[in-house]
């Protein structure tokens, strides 16, 4: 029989973007969803963490994903129905808020995240090609 949590992380998993990873965290379990990635939830105990998917460049080849929190939401205190509308809100929020900082490349004129980005309007892909730029 499913467990309240696991009905609750099925009901999630509905309501986001493509399902890019699920991993166990410190106290539950985190999805990172989208392709690229533009959200990431967090489920601890009673609590489910929304975040804006974020990544920062430590070096050249190393990157680190660093979620912009959101919202916090206690969702057994909510009614199934009113916890779906909040989260399918929160979800549809947050990968508009992430998709608005997308850039179309001037090369290759792909929509690119901006974690992807050289300068305002080159993916990394063409710097390199076309601007001789060594990542």
């Amino acid at each position: 029989m499913a467990t309240h949590a696991d009905k609750l992380l099925r009901d999630l998993k509905a309501l986001l973007p493509t399902l890019v990873a699920e991993e166990p965290c410190d106290d539950g379990v985190r999805l990172t969803a989208g392709d690229p990635c533009e959200i990431v939830v967090q489920i601890s105990g009673n609590e489910v963490h929304f975040s804006q998917f974020a990544l920062e460049w430590e070096g050249s080849h190393e990157a680190v994903i660093r979620p912009l929190p959101i919202a916090t939401i206690h969702w057994r205190t909510l009614l199934k129905k009113e916890r779906t509308q909040t989260f399918k809100l929160l979800v549809e929020m947050i990968v508009k808020r992430r998709r608005k900082l997308y850039r179309v490349c001037q090369y290759c004129e792909r929509l690119v995240p901006p974690e992807s980005l050289h300068g305002e309007k080159t993916c990394h892909g063409c710097a390199e090609r076309h601007l001789g730029v060594v990542h």
